[in-house]
């Protein structure tokens, strides 16, 4: 490929290769020895003041949490968002002529639309995309939307072609450059001129956005709750129906301006399509976001759920999931009782399983979308692994109360290990149950032993961290008993040495080893100052090593030197009688 040199903001040289895709505003391009990123160069005519002070703000003010990645993380980033500008030269009067972003792997990332409609799903995934990952993606898209909203910024044109969904459940959004963008410094607001249709909301509706400055807040709100909806319900949008309220409406357009949700009512002449999903598999709290976001927020802008308020709720619906035991594909809400994939099966109401058991004989691959050009190719799909560590927890407190400690949870495979982590007792609470990582990630737990009864040692509690991930699934048992009190141990009784030349300096190790439970702590000291010992202080929940120096130099000038080492501790005190004979 041809390639092309431009300057960074700070005047460093970058390298283009290409170009590949061009569309209407401009082209992208590879960027040379830069794997994980790629430039987009915008068309001559489209060039102007407005978008190159839009781009370095957006570079000013990215969103939180990481989320546009930095350096290697790049390839994970959950927003392609501009990382530096793009000049023709490096002299001061240089012209912009676009920006450097994350390059989004199209072999792991696909349009939304592909995983809530079913036949594309299945066509390229199998069932392996549960309503698990389903539910995760739906997450993902609120996080990453709520962290946008928290910098002053909005995605304008929610979509489902400008937001992509990787098999892992991990998300990317992409076009960045169409996002109403709020300039940190200057107070500026840069708006968005391009919008979608059916994710629209009905005050929207016929606006002209090329000419009229809207702020699309509360847009955002509407396609965010058109999205988690037909994520969670098959690719039906909210405002699909029948009956006659909505009969002589025959675009989605029309029927957002009506208002008919059809969901959640009783009325004849308002019904959901007849092939939709049983509305009772969706777990009410997320019913109670829709109907604020569908009714009461049809007519009321300010009704409509925050994104953080979607983020927070399917966090909490993620943790409570329930595994079919017939199709380990079969993941469904926390509330029901039975598997509703099953029993559409069975009651006929699914003419074909949504998500199929996974075929042993059969290898997987999916249609991989070279970078920068038109061909296909297929290529094996990343395979997430999951390790964790420790296998195994064994709390033994002194007395009742909250225990905090960490598990690990490490991604030994490739692309992006998604899923939740739970407990199956109330004594065992997760901090953070989602997982969303490329390489590893770090959960803290929290028992309350007072909820359990702390009696004599031999009592033990037992439960279970539950991990359920893409990458595989695994208990970590979990135990507390009532624990015994700290009880020290030395590793030296006492320390004689005999014929030392004067003038050497010698050293002893003494381990302190704490045979009980809790916290041992105390400390050590000497009685000549020829004989010290490092640290002075201690506390362990193991063991302590103590450094003891003896320094016959300093030593009297006897032939025989005595001394002792004190050791006081909450688990016991000792001492530690030392004795040399020196050489005449």
């Amino acid at each position: 490929m041809p390639e092309k040199i431009l300057y960074s903001g700070n005047r460093r040289k970058v390298v283009l290769t290409g170009p590949g895709k061009t569309g209407g505003e401009g082209s992208i391009y590879k960027v040379k020895e830069e794997p994980f990123l790629c430039a987009k160069i915008y068309h001559r005519d489209k060039l102007n003041p407005e978008i190159k002070n839009k781009i370095e703000a957006m570079i000013k003010n990215p969103p939180g949490e990481n989320l546009a990645g930095r350096s290697g993380s790049l390839r994970s980033s959950s927003v392609s968002w501009p990382v530096e500008s793009l000049y023709d030269s490096c002299k001061d009067d240089a012209e912009f002529l676009g920006f450097t972003m994350p390059l989004v792997d199209t072999s792991l990332f696909r349009e939304a639309h592909r995983y809530y409609d079913p036949d594309d799903r299945i066509k390229y995934l199998g069932g392996s995309f549960s309503w698990l990952y389903l539910l995760t993606a739906a997450f993902n898209i609120s996080y990453v939307t709520a962290a946008l909203h928290e910098k002053g910024h909005k995605i304008g044109d929610m979509s489902a072609s400008n937001i992509l969904i990787a098999r892992t459940a991990a998300i990317s959004i992409i076009d960045c450059d169409s996002f109403q963008i709020q300039d940190k410094n200057t107070k500026k607001t840069y708006y968005t001129k391009v919008a979608t249709g059916d994710f629209l909301p009905p005050e929207l509706m016929g606006r002209n956005f090329r000419d009229e400055n809207i702020d699309r807040y509360y847009s955002d709100l509407f396609g965010l709750g058109v999205i988690v909806f037909r994520l969670l319900m098959n690719g039906f949008h909210p405002y699909q129906a029948r009956g006659k309220k909505v009969s002589g409406l025959p675009t989605i357009e029309q029927k957002i301006l009506a208002g008919n949700y059809p969901y959640g009512r009783e009325n004849a002449d308002l019904l959901p399509p007849k092939n939709s999903l049983p509305y009772e598999i969706i777990p009410q709290g997320i019913r109670d976001l829709f109907r604020c976001c569908f009714i009461e927020g049809h007519g009321n802008l300010h009704r409509r759920p925050k994104a953080s308020e979607w983020a927070e709720k399917l966090k909490t619906e993620l943790s409570g999931v329930k595994q079919c035991k017939n199709n380990p594909n079969h993941w469904y809400s926390g509330h029901l009782q039975e598997c509703p994939w099953c029993k559409m099966i069975k009651d006929g109401r699914l003419k074909k399983d949504l998500f199929p058991p996974p075929d042993k004989n059969k290898k997987t691959f999916a249609y991989r979308s070279v970078p920068f050009g038109n061909r296909f190719k297929p290529a094996k799909i990343f395979t997430p692994v999951l390790r964790a560590s420790p296998e195994k927890v064994e709390l033994r407190p002194l007395k009742s109360g909250l225990i905090k400690f960490s598990i690990v949870l490490e991604n030994t495979g490739d692309g992006i290990l998604s899923g939740s982590v739970s407990s199956d007792r109330k004594w065992i609470t997760v901090k953070d149950s989602v997982i969303s990582t490329a390489k590893k990630t770090v959960k803290e737990i929290i028992t309350d032993s007072s909820m359990v009864f702390l009696g004599s040692p031999g009592i033990k509690y037992a439960g279970n961290i539950i991990v359920s991930t893409n990458g595989g699934n695994t208990k970590i048992p979990v135990t507390v008993a009532a624990g015994k009190n700290p009880c020290a141990e030395v590793s030296l009784e006492k320390i004689i040495m005999k014929k030392i030349k004067r003038g050497d300096m010698l050293t002893k190790n003494l381990v302190i080893k704490n045979k009980g439970d809790g916290i041992l702590s105390g400390s050590t000291e000497s009685n000549r100052r020829w004989l010290t010992v490092s640290p002075k202080v201690f506390r362990t929940g193991s063991a302590a090593t103590v450094k003891i120096e003896i320094d016959t130099k300093n030593a009297d000038n006897s032939l025989f030197i005595a001394g002792k080492i004190d050791v006081f501790t909450n688990g016991g005190n000792f001492k530690i009688p030392v004795a040399l004979t020196l050489v005449p």
